[in-house]
């Protein structure tokens, strides 16, 4: 194989690098902030409120949501600036109920996922405090506040959230990932490779092979993220190695390989991606657009670098791209990823 690193270099950018790699390390929260709501709410008869949300009902369980606790105190939501949810009927109706009803989980759990959907990560800090205090075992609410955290931008508090969780789970694949992810936007690159090494070489120590892979998954794509690509496809192989059914190391060659231009065999290895995830997988939609928009990129990169060879070899001048200028006026500097 070529050397990826040299290729990377001089046919991408790290940014074009680092643009494909973070929609796959995307906090599950985000994911959950860019969805449309699907949650609706009504009273029965007996003037309790009835929820459904399928997203809901999948991430948490019928069982979890069919338990609720009445306990005394007061539960006032914070809203965040512009909000409009102080008009849409579901949330007053749910702010109406937990007047009456603070402790019922199931519309505490539908407010919370309601104002993530809504993009409202600010206004559903509350809530989840909330559900700490009421079910301090439940790791999923610890989770959402450290992903919540770390999306409003407030690092300091995401990092330690996610080291709680690890004094907990010391190898959570899910808090370690939030961690490095956390570091790496703190600028603590280094840091953060040496966070997920110690974690693969913990977790082989003792005989983990299951949350090694997924260890090792994080590394690749840390190394990605990172444009370190040798050092990734190395992780990622390795994970082959060890179960030639995981279809994860297959996507992420087939990632790498699109950004060095490499499209048939990227084409194989999404091919192999294909084949081994489950068709009922609940993000094989999200992972599938990742793979077609790798695809695309590749090929209109290639085209251009085909375009500007062949100006080259014309003597002619390669003419610069354009810049696209923000909201302001102000041109975006090219050395800027939004995530």
């Amino acid at each position: 194989m070529k050397n990826i690193v040299t290729i990377s270099v001089a046919g991408r950018s790290v940014n074009e690098i680092i643009g494909l790699c973070f929609s796959f390390c995307k906090p599950a929260v985000a994911k959950t902030a860019e969805m449309p709501p699907t949650v609706t709410a009504t009273l029965n008869e007996k003037g309790e409120v009835e929820v459904q949300d399928r997203d809901l009902d999948a991430e948490m369980g019928k069982d979890t949501l069919d338990k609720s606790a009445e306990k005394d105190g007061e539960f006032e939501p914070a809203f965040g600036e512009g909000s409009d949810l102080t008009t849409d009927p579901t949330e007053v109706l749910l702010r109406s109920y937990l007047e009456r009803h603070p402790g019922d989980l199931k519309a505490l759990q539908a407010l919370l996922y309601m104002r993530l959907k809504k993009g409202e990560v600010k206004s559903a800090m509350p809530v989840v405090e909330k559900l700490i205090e009421m079910q301090p075992e439940q790791l999923e609410w610890k989770f959402i506040r450290a992903q919540g955290f770390e999306f409003v931008g407030d690092l300091e508090q995401a990092r330690q959230a996610f080291q709680e969780i690890l004094d907990l789970k010391p190898l959570s694949a899910r808090a370690l990932q939030g961690l490095a992810v956390v570091m790496q936007k703190n600028g603590e690159d280094e840091q953060a490779l040496e966070l997920l090494a110690e974690a693969v070489k913990a977790a082989v120590e003792s005989g983990q092979t299951k949350e090694a892979s997924n260890l090792r998954m994080l590394l690749g794509q840390m190394h990605t993220i990172q444009g370190n690509l040798d050092e990734a496809m190395e992780q990622y192989r390795t994970v082959v190695e060890q179960d030639p059914q995981d279809y994860r190391p297959y996507l992420c060659q087939g990632l790498v390989y699109s950004i060095i231009g490499e499209e048939a065999e990227a084409e194989k290895q999404f091919r192999r991606y294909r084949k081994l995830c489950p068709k009922d997988f609940p993000h094989r939609g999200f992972l599938d657009e990742l793979m077609l928009k790798a695809k695309s990129e590749s090929r209109k990169l290639n085209e251009r670098l085909k375009k500007e060879e062949e100006l080259k070899a014309k003597g002619k001048k390669i003419p610069k791209p354009m810049r696209q200028p923000l909201a302001n006026g102000t041109p975006k500097n090219e050395e800027t990823v939004e995530k």
